[in-house]
């Protein structure tokens, strides 16, 4: 409580030390309830908390950085002045039509894709990259494989959560791409699906944010088999000795 205000309720106390008790006690009462509510929390407790922010992506040493300020700006116009600023080309034939107010600065291409998708998720659209592109998709529409940009597994941390992708992960053997596809099954998103590839290989499209969970659980899981496998230098002598 700050000192001036415990000054303040001294001093009109002694302001009312001649009056009758049952004033006094009225005051002491009330004075009591202001110091109470000058410390409650400003925040009322029906107000529920944000969720946790999605983790920032960092920019990488050297790249390129970008600052945007949109004030109930078209998102046609928003488009434009992507293209203009990132050189990515939309190659989407219609743009709905909806307003954006967005700012922010000094952020690398994918976190600036990221944070519109934010803005624009919510709304029932998202900008999804390629190499040299991007859409505007629809979040509710079927998945069109020819949006998804093709990313190495090492790479799907530098794309936005909401971004479409597809990658190619190594099973290793039929064993691998079973315990692949039985654990796609944990994923339910519409977008999501894990296919067998040639080669003892998965293909798996989704949101980055998914494809980056399914990689990481899989590829651990994966390790831990061949681990599991491999045969120990003693186990390799008594295999060799076994065979002679």
């Amino acid at each position: 409580m700050p000192a001036a205000m415990v000054v303040a309720g001294l001093m009109l106390f002694r302001t009312l030390a001649g009056t009758p008790p049952m004033l006094r006690l009225v005051t002491l009462v009330l004075l009591t309830a202001f110091v109470a509510q000058a410390n409650a929390d400003p925040v009322p407790k029906s107000v529920k908390a944000k969720p946790p922010a999605r983790e920032k992506i960092e920019p990488r040493p050297g790249e390129k950085l970008f600052s945007m300020k949109f004030d109930n700006l078209s998102l046609k116009k928003v488009v434009e002045l992507l293209d203009e600023e990132t050189g990515l080309l939309c190659t989407s034939e219609e743009i709905p039509d909806l307003r954006v107010t967005f700012y922010t600065e000094n952020v690398c291409l994918a976190e600036l894709f990221a944070q519109l998708n934010d803005e624009l998720v919510p709304k029932g659209y998202l900008l999804a990259r390629k190499i040299v592109s991007f859409n505007v998709l629809k979040v509710d529409a079927p998945l069109d494989r020819k949006c998804c940009a093709i990313v190495l597994s090492n790479e799907l941390e530098r794309w936005s959560p909401d971004e479409p992708v597809q990658a190619i992960l190594p099973a290793f053997n039929k064993e691998g791409v079973d315990l692949g596809l039985k654990q796609a099954e944990s994923i339910t998103h519409k977008w999501f699906e894990v296919k067998p590839f040639k080669d003892n290989k998965l293909i798996v499209v989704g949101r980055a944010a998914d494809v980056q969970q399914f990689n990481g659980k899989f590829s651990a899981d994966i390790w831990k088999r061949i681990e599991a496998d491999r045969e120990t230098p003693q186990q390799l002598l008594e295999r060799m000795r076994r065979g002679r």
